[in-house]
């Protein structure tokens, strides 16, 4: 169990958290710097955005407050990052392009279908969005993978078929509850409906 305890100075709180070493500081509900294991700061434009993170991350935001632009300047072996986002004006998101020292990788949302395009390289399709789940491309080939839902519509687990029809694979899975504290496992019921459930 983490034993968290909390230091009141004026307006600033100090969270201490002795599992990890690290200590949070915090003005209001907006966290401002680490300390212990971890070190750093933050800082916060005026609507209450992050625009610079303890790794040295720039953040920039366009009118409809959602991020236009991440950049990180390079360090040492690690090249400069810079992500840039194109939304329409209701701020559906239409594309990524990242670049990654001299790779540029440019991923376009139209419908529910991502295009992704490297370089020069002519774009393909790499995921298809559907209601229950959606299609990955794998070198031309695709995959379905299943959303498995709670009763909020949260996903929950990822599933894709396995080396067998009868051998689904985890891809990814959720196991948040904020009332249980003990471990969840995916589990078959007899009638081979997949569920959620607790030990």
């Amino acid at each position: 169990m983490t034993t968290l305890y909390w230091i009141k100075r004026s307006t600033t709180r100090v969270f201490h958290r002795y599992a990890t070493g690290i200590e949070y500081t915090y003005t209001g509900n907006r966290l401002t710097s680490l300390g212990g294991a971890l070190t750093g700061s933050y800082t916060y434009d005026l609507n209450g955005d992050a625009t610079k993170d303890r790794t040295g991350m720039n953040f920039a935001y366009n009118h409809l407050n959602l991020p236009r632009t991440v950049s990180k300047a390079a360090a040492g072996t690690s090249p400069a990052v810079t992500v840039n986002y194109l939304y329409d004006a209701l701020g559906t998101k239409l594309r990524r392009t990242a670049t990654v020292g001299t790779t540029t990788t440019q991923q376009d949302y139209i419908g529910g279908i991502e295009y992704r395009k490297t370089g020069t390289a002519a774009g393909v399709i790499e995921r298809i969005s559907t209601e229950e789940g959606y299609l990955q491309s794998s070198g031309g080939t695709y995959a379905y993978h299943y959303n498995l839902m709670d009763h909020l519509g949260n996903v929950r687990v990822v599933l894709k078929r396995g080396a067998s029809a009868t051998a689904p694979e985890v891809v990814q899975r959720q196991d948040y509850s904020c009332f249980v504290c003990f471990p969840k496992v995916l589990m078959s019921s007899p009638y081979g409906a997949r569920l959620l459930s607790v030990r």
